[in-house]
C-alpha cells in the first residue's frame, strides 16, 4: 500500500518537474523551434484534414439539397394532380352546361317533365340493343317511358326499372317498335330496330313519296313516347314491285356509342 503511494507521488512531482521545465523554457523562447518544426511538420495532414472536412461538409450540403428538392417534388406533384382533377371536373361540368343547354331547345310544343341520367352500363354482347342508366323508381321511372338526348333526339324507351337504375332498350334493337312519321310528308310507318346496327321505318307503302333527307319523328300514337321526337333522318329509299311496302333506312342523329347522358321523359 505504501509503494503504490509512493509510486503516485513521485508521478505527481515528474509531471509537475515537467510541466515546469516547459513553462520556464517556453518563456526563455526555447521551444520556439521545436513548436515551428511540429507544425510544419503537421500542416499537410492539417491541409488534408481540412479539405476532408470540405468535402464532407459539401456532400452534406448536397444530400440536404436533394432532400429537399425530392420534397419539392411531391408537393409540386400533389399540386399538379389536384389541379389536373379540378380541370377535370370543370370540364365535365362544361359538357353537361353544354348539354342541358342543347336540350332547352327540344322542338315540342309542350313541356315535358324530364329526368337526367347518366349511362352507367351497355350491353356487352351485342352494342345496339340497351344501355343501363344510374335513374329508376326512386327517381320516377316507369317502363315505356321515352329516353332521348341533346335536340330532342330518341334514342330509345324504358324496358325494365328497380329502384335506382334502370334499363332502356334502343331504337337499334331488333325488338324495339315505334309510331313514326315524316316531318314534311306527313307519312305515317313504324320505326324498328336493325338487329343492333340500324333503324328502318317499316309499313309505307310503295304508292307513298319519301324523299331522302327527310326528317322522321315520333307521331305519339300509343304508349308514353310524345309526339315530335326526332327519330332519325332517311338516308336511302328502296322500292320493289314484288313488295307491298317500301323499305326505308333511317339514319341516326346521335352517334349511341358515345352517350353518356339521357334524358328521361316522365311525363309530358
Amino acid at each position: 500500500m505504501k509503494k503504490k503511494i509512493s509510486q503516485q507521488l513521485f508521478n505527481l512531482l515528474f509531471f509537475l518537474t515537467v510541466t515546469g521545465l516547459l513553462v520556464f523554457l517556453n518563456g526563455r523562447g526555447c521551444l520556439e523551434t521545436p513548436k515551428n518544426l511540429t507544425m510544419s511538420a503537421l500542416r499537410p495532414f492539417q491541409k488534408s484534414a481540412q479539405d476532408f472536412s470540405g468535402w464532407i461538409n459539401y456532400r452534406l450540403d448536397t444530400i440536404n439539397s436533394i432532400g429537399s428538392l425530392k420534397e419539392e417534388t411531391v408537393h409540386l406533384k400533389e399540386e399538379n394532380q389536384k389541379l389536373l382533377a379540378e380541370n377535370v371536373k370543370l370540364k365535365e361540368v362544361q359538357r353537361e352546361n353544354d348539354f342541358l343547354r342543347k336540350q332547352m331547345n327540344i322542338p315540342l310544343s309542350k313541356k315535358l317533365n324530364l329526368r337526367l341520367a347518366g349511362v352507367i352500363s351497355r350491353d356487352p354482347e351485342n352494342f345496339g340493343n340497351y344501355i343501363i342508366i344510374n335513374a329508376g323508381k326512386k327517381q320516377g321511372v316507369e317502363e315505356k317511358q321515352a329516353v332521348i338526348v341533346a335536340g330532342g333526339i330518341l334514342i330509345g324507351q324504358i324496358t325494365e326499372v328497380f329502384d335506382n337504375s334502370s334499363k332502356a332498350m334502343l331504337l337499334t334493337d331488333s325488338q324495339s317498335s315505334v309510331s313514326v312519321i315524316t316531318q314534311q310528308t306527313r307519312i305515317v310507318g313504324i320505326a324498328k330496330g336493325k338487329y343492333g346496327v340500324g333503324v328502318l321505318m317499316e309499313m309505307v307503302s310503295q304508292n307513298e313519296k319519301i324523299e331522302s333527307g327527310e326528317i322522321v319523328i315520333t307521331s305519339g300514337i300509343g304508349g308514353k313516347i310524345p309526339p315530335g321526337l326526332v327519330v332519325g333522318k332517311v338516308k336511302n329509299v328502296e322500292e320493289s314491285d314484288s313488295e307491298i311496302f317500301k323499305k326505308i333506312v333511317l339514319e341516326q342523329l346521335a352517334d349511341f356509342r358515345k352517350i353518356e347522358k339521357v334524358f328521361v321523359i316522365l311525363d309530358y
